[in-house]
């Protein structure tokens, strides 16, 4: 027995206690020596505040209990000389039990209160899917880690450098965006493989000095997301170089096919004129022009589609629009013969010169009277596109590119612009998009409407001037069919 109450007195409820009770005994003997003159029952709150703190609301009441009871003892053989009534003894003993017993309460809830507050502190940053520690100034000694730390590292990253590889610093917040001067770092366990985002800044602590806090964010998930997009993208680059090589193809056998057997039919011509007993050289000489004039042409197709093909910095310069709508005519001069459709050229007579890359947007006109042409491929044969320019309201000058074929629908006309959305069996879905990019490019407007007998109709603008400066790199034509095939028909 005797030991059991010596191991009781060596635990800290034990040692309050004991302390607690040796005060109130010395707070009665002093009360008693002075006569009460000093009115020491004050000092009973100090063991009673000791009590209920360290032990508990019914340790501290049974303070407020034996401190009444120590201060009647102390004063009960003079209390007759200081009273003129018995009555007024008892009514500030039971006073002082009153307020030594709401002292105690009141301490008690203030103590739950904090302890309360503690644990919610405690169960939010335990919940936090994050790791966070607490460490001295020096970063050498822990002072607080939650659970979650706990369960991914067990120990603080200072502790277990050669576990952890620094990869990069990933950000620096500036003083003025975090009063603390927060930093981040990654880091990549080596032992499970696992990324992880590491914050640190300096915090105040409870006694005033600065620690060092550090949170602990496991990324790997979105690291690893981030690495299958990237690897998603390059699949699709790969896929649309694929195709846009297939189209670069299929458009040269296309184009130059048409070049090289007129060549072939004009040199047949040649030589059923010299094979004549009396020739016509100056036949001779006319179908050997246009002969040369195809071959040249046919260069020109190519050198066409390498300016399209190579990233290349815009070449701009103050142009004619109507002499680029004259070429991009010319391009097309056989398959719109082949297709009997007829182009009317309304172009508008002094428009002022507009900055612009020509190259660039003769292939957006080529595109534009390109999707009126097959608007109106067989079964239907003939039909008229009409190529007008003007100026612009607002400065510089507006092409339009106008035909009369069946328009759009509506339910294809709100994603026209829509990067690789087409309607045809071998398109890209990039024509008109790109032809915008390179519009807007050159601070104008490419849009669409219905045409003026019931087709379709594209308009855009270029402004006069250099005015909004186009970027040090126009968009190309690399992913669209570079005849002009657009995404819309």
């Amino acid at each position: 027995m005797l030991r059991h109450s010596l191991r009781i007195l060596t635990t800290r409820r034990g040692r309050a206690a004991l302390l607690a009770i040796v005060a109130i005994g010395l707070v009665s003997f002093f009360d008693y020596l002075t006569g009460y003159e000093i009115r020491l029952s004050i000092l009973y709150l100090v063991p009673i505040a000791l009590m209920t703190w360290s032990i508990g609301l019914a340790a501290g009441l049974l303070a407020a209990v034996l401190s009444v009871l120590a201060w009647g003892v102390a004063f009960h053989p003079t209390y007759t000389h200081t009273y003129s009534h018995p009555i007024y003894y008892y009514w500030e003993g039971s006073v002082l039990g009153i307020i030594f017993m709401l002292f105690a309460m009141l301490l008690h809830s203030l103590r739950t209160a904090l302890a309360h507050a503690d644990r919610r502190l405690l169960h939010i940053l335990d919940g936090l899917p994050a790791g966070i520690y607490v460490t001295d100034d020096e970063g050498e000694r822990p002072l607080y880690a939650n659970k979650h730390f706990d369960q991914a590292i067990g120990t603080a990253v200072e502790q277990n450098e050669a576990r952890f590889e620094r990869a990069s610093v990933v950000e620096t917040l500036a003083p003025a965006e975090t009063t603390a001067g927060f930093h981040y770092e990654e880091l990549r366990d080596l032992q499970t493989g696992r990324w992880f985002l590491l914050q640190t800044g300096t915090i105040p602590w409870d006694d005033g000095r600065r620690v060092q806090l550090k949170v602990l964010l496991d990324v790997t998930d979105s690291k690893q997301a981030a690495a299958l997009r990237r690897q998603h993208q390059e699949l699709l680059h790969n896929a649309a170089r694929s195709a846009v090589l297939a189209e670069i193809a299929s458009m040269l056998g296309h184009e130059i096919n048409q070049p090289l057997m007129a060549i072939a039919t004009y040199n047949d011509a040649c030589v059923m004129l010299l094979s004549r007993d009396q020739p016509d050289i100056a036949e001779v000489i006319v179908a050997l022009g246009k002969s040369r004039a195809q071959a040249v042409r046919a260069s020109d197709i190519i050198d066409r589609t390498r300016s399209f093909l190579r990233r290349r910095t815009p070449t701009l310069a103050p142009s004619d629009i109507n002499e680029t709508a004259r070429v991009s005519v010319m391009a097309l001069e056989l398959e719109l013969q082949e297709a009997a459709v007829h182009v009317q050229m309304d172009l508008a007579a002094d428009l002022p010169e507009v900055v612009y890359d020509r190259t660039l947007v003769e292939q957006v006109i080529v595109n534009l009277l390109h999707n009126a042409l097959e608007a109106m491929r067989p079964p239907r044969r003939g039909g008229l596109i009409v190529l007008r320019t003007a100026a612009a309201q607002e400065g510089g000058v507006t092409v339009s590119v106008i035909d009369d074929g069946p328009g759009i629908p509506d339910s294809v006309a709100t994603r026209l612009f829509t990067p690789f959305f087409t309607t045809k069996t071998h398109g890209l879905g990039l024509g008109l998009c790109i032809c915008r990019s390179v519009i807007e490019a050159h601070a104008g407007h490419l849009w669409h409407a219905r045409g003026e007998h019931g087709g379709a109709a594209f308009h855009f603008t270029l402004p006069q001037g250099p005015g909004d400066a186009p970027p040090t790199e126009l968009p190309d034509m690399r992913g669209a069919d570079v005849r002009g095939r657009s995404n819309e028909r």
